[in-house]
């Protein structure tokens, strides 16, 4: 099988010369998304917000984003960053590095963790969720020169 980085050795790059570019596009922010919600649970119900009206938006947007993100040679992961904020409660937030979209699918996915994170932290009358998504593949196609980038 041949290796999807094979045109970059005939642009004489070394990976310290991939890494410092790639970590360049990061810290500019490039293939960056972020989004925020506020959940209110209804005041005539007692019941708490249901996770999975929560959740739903949530993994839209991912999947969305995902899908409208650059895949140059077959670079597809993304980080993400999930942030709760309940009313009278310390925020807390849940890292996935490196992962795959196709984790946005499936029983055993990266969605589940995500329900059991929610299910834990968003707690109270009123939860601000906000999600931060960082593409690798745009962060490696801002990384190329412009004559290098496939199409």
């Amino acid at each position: 099988m041949r290796s999807p980085f094979k045109f970059l050795t005939k642009l004489r790059w070394t990976p310290r010369d991939i890494a410092g570019r790639m970590a360049a596009a990061r810290r500019r922010g490039t293939g960056a998304y972020l989004n925020d919600w506020q959940f209110v649970r209804d005041a005539t119900s007692a019941a708490a917000t249901n996770v999975d009206d929560m959740l739903e938006p949530i993994v839209h947007w991912c999947r969305e984003t995902v899908a409208g993100t650059r895949r140059p040679c077959g670079i597809s992961q993304f980080d993400l960053v999930v942030a709760v904020h309940g009313t009278g409660g310390e925020p807390r937030s849940l890292l996935f590095e490196h992962r795959s979209p196709n984790e946005l699918y499936g029983a055993e996915s990266l969605v589940q963790a995500l329900r059991r994170f929610l299910e834990s932290h968003a707690l109270g009358p009123t939860t601000r969720v906000s999600v931060a998504l960082f593409s690798w593949g745009d962060a490696a196609h801002r990384a190329l020169p412009a004559d290098a980038r496939p199409a």
